[in-house]
């Protein structure tokens, strides 16, 4: 076989090679990218969806926790969680304590200041209308 018969049979492969890259690289462009962008939105949707419940699973967990912590505080007795101002406070804190909300009450120009007693152990106020939360009373 002489060299030129070899290379145009060599040239008439390479033409048909080059034909069938032609198609596969059309084949990959117009079905198989397509599909494969589908595949990977489809994947990072599935990967946010596990991301979701799986944080749904936490804060599960989370309410699980603090209504346990919740049924607990509401099942101790109620005489450990009453706060008792005097016994957290001296009477150095106190006094001044008494002696702004007079004064508060007084530069308001509250109309029964004279009869009215902040009560510090319960932080309500009574006067001759009866007991209100002392600042629902004080306005």
């Amino acid at each position: 076989m002489s060299l030129i018969k070899e290379r145009s049979i060599l040239e008439a492969r390479l033409t048909d090679l080059n034909y069938e890259k032609r198609e596969v690289e059309s084949l990959l462009n117009t079905e198989l990218k397509p599909k494969v962008a589908v595949l990977k939105k489809t994947l990072a949707e599935y990967r946010r969806a596990i991301e979701i419940q799986n944080e749904a699973t936490v804060i599960g967990e989370f309410e699980t926790s603090v209504k346990t912590e919740l049924f607990n505080v509401q099942m101790e007795d109620d005489s450990q969680l009453e706060f008792k101002i005097k016994n957290q406070f001296n009477n150095n804190i106190l006094g001044p304590l008494d002696d702004h909300l007079s004064n508060i009450l007084e530069l308001c120009m509250y109309e029964r200041f004279s009869s009215a007693l902040a009560n510090v152990i319960t932080f309500t106020q009574d006067t001759e209308h009866g007991r209100y939360g002392f600042l629902h009373g004080v306005r």
